[in-house]
């Protein structure tokens, strides 16, 4: 009696088309902020407009922190997480479904000095805030208004 054997039929392997990951190449550390009580801000820029954050992910030093965004800077984001000491160095990632698009390293900054404002005395010692005298010439322990933020891109 023959015996027929059946010719093996072919099958598509499937593939997994990766998601193509953003250009952050812009991207840089912006600033890294002690908050208290061990959180700490770590605010990223450079991020490109209209930039889709569904699956991203911010990890520092393997730690995952809560990110958002702030309408007057769409190019930032503001990350918040476990602090850590001055002096350490830490390496901050950006992913995207997992898969690491950004890295970048800062070392950990010692907290500053947070200046008080103080009202000018004038010569009686009461406050003399009608004064037409020139302030902030750093005498009397006055202390300059903060810079403005800067601006998001180039003024055109």
């Amino acid at each position: 009696t023959a015996t027929l054997t059946p010719k093996p039929t072919e099958t598509s392997t499937p593939t997994v088309t990766a998601t193509p990951l953003p250009d952050l190449n812009a991207v840089t550390i912006y600033s890294v902020a002690d908050l208290g009580s061990g959180r700490m801000l770590v605010t990223l820029a450079g991020l490109p407009e209209g930039l889709n954050l569904d699956g991203l992910e911010v990890v520092v030093n393997d730690i995952a922190y809560s990110c958002g965004q702030q309408a007057p800077y769409p190019d930032r984001l503001y990350c918040v997480g476990q602090s850590f000491t001055p002096g350490t160095t830490i390496q901050v990632e950006v992913r995207f479904d997992k898969v690491v698009a950004w890295r970048g390293e800062i070392v950990v900054p010692a907290p500053q000095p947070t200046a008080t404002p103080t009202r000018e005395k004038g010569k009686n010692g009461e406050g003399n805030s009608d004064s037409s005298e020139e302030s902030g010439s750093g005498s009397d322990g006055d202390v300059p208004p903060p810079p403005p933020p800067p601006s998001p891109g180039p003024n055109t």
